[in-house]
C-alpha cells in the first residue's frame, strides 16, 4: 500500500483543476523501485506521471516536450506540475513486483483521485526495427470500473503539422540565399557611373616607359623620391584598378618612347551611400547631433577656420579658389573636408593616441573603437545560433540525455527526429566543422587583405555578383510561361492529336524543363550552378593561360607610375580646370624575379573560402529557420487553444493602438 509522506498537501496537489497535471514522485528510503523496473523495462521515467482531462489535455501530450518554450508559454496556460512524496507500507512491499504489477499499482492509486473524463498516462518506449521510439498510453475507469488503456497517437492535424515541418525545410534549404544581403551583391547597389566632360579646355598629359634595373641606389633613390614627393615618382599597377583602356594602352606601349593622351571626358565611381537622392534632405537632429560631437567643429588655425567657417555646398569651389591663392595647407585643409589636425570634441579624442605621451608607440583611439565595433557586429550576425544553444542547454538538454540514456540501455538507436541541433547537440562533429570553417574562412579573408592586398572587398564582391548573377533580375512567371508552353508543344503543333504523343513526350521534356526551371526559381540551385561554372572556368583559364604571354607582360604589369585626376575632379562638377601638360613616367624593372601575379589564382581561393563560409551558414541558418518555424507553427496553436484569453490581450493592444494614431 501506498500512502502520503504529508497526507494533507498531496491531496491537495492530485485534486488540482488543470487540464494536464504532470504528477512527480519521490520515494522515501525505505521504499526503492523493483528491480525489474529500474533496469529493464518498457517504462520511461516510472516515476513520471500525467493526468489529462478532455482533448485540451490529451493534445499536449502528442506535442514535444518542450511545448510550453516553443509556445511561449502560450500552452503552459491550464498546465501545473506537482511533486508528491510517498512511502510503502508494510515496508519493501514493492521490491519483488514486475514491471506490469509495478504500473498498475501506482496506476490504480492515481485513478482513486481522478474525475469524470480524467485519464492517468505516462510513457513507454518500444523498440521498431532497432530505434527507440516513444509514446504515451493513457488509461481511465468505464462504467464497469475496469481499466481501459489506449495508445496516444498523432491525430490528423498534428500529422498534418509534422508534415509541414518537412516541406518548410525544403523550402529553407532551396530559398536561404536569399537571406544573404543584396547589397554584397546586386550590381544596384554598387558605384554609380558618372561622366565628366572637358567641353571647353582637354587635360594633356605624356606617358614613358623606361627599363631600369633594380639596384641598392635604384631603391634608395625611389624611396628619396617618394619622401620628396616628386612629380616622378613610381607606383604599384594596382593603382589602375578600374581604368582598363588606359591599361591597355600601356600594355601595347613600346620601351623609350613618349606618347601623349589627350584627357576629354572622366569616369567616377561614386559609392551608393555618397549619393543623395533628390527627394531626399540631408539635414536632421541625429545628423546635426553628430556633426555637433564628431565631425569638424571649431578650429584653433584663423585662417582655415575662416575658411573652413564661411564654406558651404554652393560656394565650395569659390572657398577652394580663394585659398588656393594663399597657402597650400589651406587648400587641402578646405577641399579635403575640413580635416584639421587641431580639432575639438570626441573627434579629437578618437585621434588622440591610447597610451598617451608614456610610450612612444602610437595608436589612435578610433581603430581600437573600429576594433571594438567589429566585434560587435560579429557577436550581432552570431547572435540567433547563440540564442539557439542557449535554448537547447536549458530546455532541451536534459530531455534529449534522458531519453538517450534510456536507449542505449536497451540497445535501441536514435531516430534524427527535431532537428541536428536536438539530434546531435551544438557540439557535434558537423557543427564543430562548420565553427571552424567560418573561422578559417573569416581568417583568411583578413589575412588575404593584410598580406595580399588591401582592397579585397572588391574582388569579394566581383565574384559574389557573378555567382549571383541573374538572381536580382530574375522572372517566374516568365520561367512558369516558359514551361508550359515547352510542356504543351504537342498539342500546339498536332491539336487533338497530341494526345497521342503527350506522354513520351512529357517523358523526355519534364526532366530538362524542370532542371531550366529550377535554376531560375530556387536560389539554392542557381547558385550552386553559377559556383560549380565558375570554378571550373577558373581552372580552365589557369591552365590555357600560357608561360610566354606572362613573360612579355609581366615587366610592364609590375610597376607604373600613378597619376592623379584629383584637379580636374573637382566637386563641382561644372567647373573645368584649366589646360595642363604632365608627364608621366613608367619605370620598368628588369631584374624583377619572375612572379606571375595570377588573379584568377586568388579568386579560386577566395571562391574555396567563400564556399566554407556560405555552407557553414546555411546550416547553422537552416537549423535556427527550422527551429523558429516550429517557435511560430506553436504560439499559432497555443492562440488558438487558448483564443478567449488571446483576444483580450489583442483588443487591448489594438485600442492603445488606436489612440496612439
Amino acid at each position: 500500500m501506498l500512502k502520503f509522506k504529508q497526507p494533507s498537501n498531496g491531496q491537495r496537489n492530485l485534486h488540482k483543476t488543470a487540464k494536464l497535471l504532470t504528477i512527480t514522485f519521490i520515494l522515501d528510503n525505505s521504499t526503492a523501485l523493483p528491480d525489474s523496473v529500474a533496469k529493464d523495462t518498457d517504462l520511461f521515467q516510472p516515476l513520471l506521471w500525467k493526468r489529462v482531462s478532455g482533448n485540451h489535455g490529451k493534445g499536449l501530450l502528442q506535442l514535444k516536450p518542450i511545448y510550453e518554450m516553443l509556445s511561449l508559454s502560450l500552452l503552459g496556460y491550464e498546465t501545473e506540475e506537482s511533486l508528491i512524496q510517498l512511502k510503502s507500507k508494510p515496508l519493501g512491499c514493492m521490491a519483488n513486483m514486475t514491471d506490469l504489477e509495478y504500473e498498475l499499482f501506482f496506476r490504480k492509486f492515481l485513478l482513486n483521485f481522478t474525475k469524470e473524463y480524467d485519464e492517468i498516462c505516462n510513457e513507454h518506449i518500444e523498440n521498431i526495427s532497432g530505434q527507440a521510439t516513444f509514446f504515451h498510453e493513457c488509461c481511465y475507469y468505464d462504467f464497469h470500473r475496469n481499466i481501459q488503456c489506449n495508445r496516444v497517437f498523432k491525430n490528423k492535424w498534428m500529422w498534418a503539422i509534422h508534415y509541414c515541418s518537412y516541406i518548410v525545410i525544403g523550402i529553407v534549404l532551396l530559398y536561404c540565399p536569399l537571406l544573404i544581403p543584396p547589397s554584397l551583391y546586386n550590381p544596384h547597389f554598387g558605384p554609380k557611373h558618372f561622366v565628366h566632360r572637358l567641353n571647353d579646355s582637354a587635360y594633356t598629359f605624356t606617358v614613358k616607359i623606361t627599363r631600369a634595373p633594380i639596384t641598392c641606389w635604384s631603391q634608395i633613390c625611389e624611396r628619396l623620391i617618394k619622401l620628396l614627393d616628386f612629380q616622378n615618382k613610381h607606383v604599384p599597377y594596382s593603382k589602375f584598378e578600374g581604368m582598363t583602356k588606359f591599361k591597355k594602352e600601356v600594355e601595347n606601349m613600346a620601351y623609350d618612347k613618349i606618347y601623349q593622351f589627350k584627357l576629354t571626358k572622366v569616369c567616377l565611381n561614386v559609392q551608393t551611400n555618397e549619393i543623395v537622392a533628390a527627394n531626399e534632405v540631408p539635414i536632421s537632429l541625429f545628423r546635426a547631433l553628430r556633426d555637433l560631437c564628431i565631425g569638424c567643429v571649431i578650429e584653433n588655425n584663423k585662417d582655415v577656420g575662416k575658411c573652413c567657417r564661411t564654406f558651404d555646398i554652393i560656394d565650395k569651389e569659390v572657398c577652394c579658389n580663394k585659398c588656393r591663392t594663399k597657402k597650400e595647407e589651406c587648400v587641402t585643409a578646405c577641399c579635403k573636408k575640413c580635416k584639421i589636425k587641431h580639432q575639438e570634441g570626441v573627434k579629437a579624442c578618437c585621434q588622440a593616441n591610447i597610451f598617451g605621451k608614456c610610450v612612444s608607440m602610437s595608436y589612435p583611439w578610433y581603430k581600437l573603437l573600429h576594433f571594438l565595433l567589429r566585434f560587435v557586429l560579429s557577436v550581432a550576425i552570431c547572435l540567433p545560433w547563440i540564442i539557439r544553444v542557449c535554448i537547447f542547454y536549458v530546455y532541451e538538454y536534459d530531455i534529449r540525455e534522458s531519453r538517450h540514456k534510456a536507449a542505449e540501455t536497451r540497445n535501441l538507436l536514435m531516430r534524427i527526429e527535431n532537428n541536428l541541433t536536438y539530434y546531435g547537440t551544438p557540439v557535434h562533429v558537423l557543427f564543430i566543422l562548420s565553427y571552424g570553417l567560418m573561422c578559417f574562412g573569416y581568417l583568411c579573408l583578413e589575412l588575404t587583405s593584410v598580406i595580399l592586398f588591401k582592397n579585397i572587398t572588391s574582388l569579394v564582391r566581383k565574384i559574389l555578383t557573378e555567382i549571383f548573377s541573374g538572381m536580382c533580375n530574375r522572372s517566374k512567371g516568365k520561367v512558369i510561361r516558359w514551361s508550359l508552353k515547352i510542356l504543351l508543344k504537342p498539342f500546339t503543333l498536332c491539336g487533338m492529336f497530341g494526345v497521342l504523343f503527350a506522354v513520351p513526350y512529357w517523358i523526355l521534356a519534364l526532366p530538362f524543363s524542370f532542371t531550366v526551371s529550377a535554376y531560375y526559381l530556387f536560389p539554392t540551385v542557381h547558385i550552386t550552378v553559377n559556383f560549380l561554372c565558375l570554378f571550373l572556368n577558373g581552372f580552365r583559364r589557369c591552365s590555357l593561360t600560357s608561360n610566354n604571354v606572362w613573360e612579355q607582360h609581366l615587366f610592364k604589369n609590375r610597376y607604373i607610375r600613378c597619376f592623379s585626376f584629383r584637379d580636374i575632379c573637382s566637386d563641382n562638377g561644372r567647373h573645368t580646370m584649366p589646360h595642363d601638360e604632365t608627364e608621366f613616367l613608367a619605370t620598368i624593372n628588369a631584374n624583377q624575379p619572375e612572379t606571375k601575379p595570377n588573379l584568377r589564382l586568388y579568386e579560386i581561393g577566395l571562391m574555396f573560402i567563400l564556399l566554407c563560409l556560405i555552407l557553414s551558414s546555411v546550416l547553422l541558418t537552416v537549423e535556427f529557420v527550422i527551429f523558429f518555424m516550429k517557435v511560430m507553427t506553436y504560439t499559432m496553436i497555443g492562440l488558438i487553444l487558448n483564443s478567449s484569453h488571446a483576444m483580450q490581450y489583442i483588443s487591448t493592444i489594438s485600442l492603445a493602438w488606436l489612440y496612439y494614431r
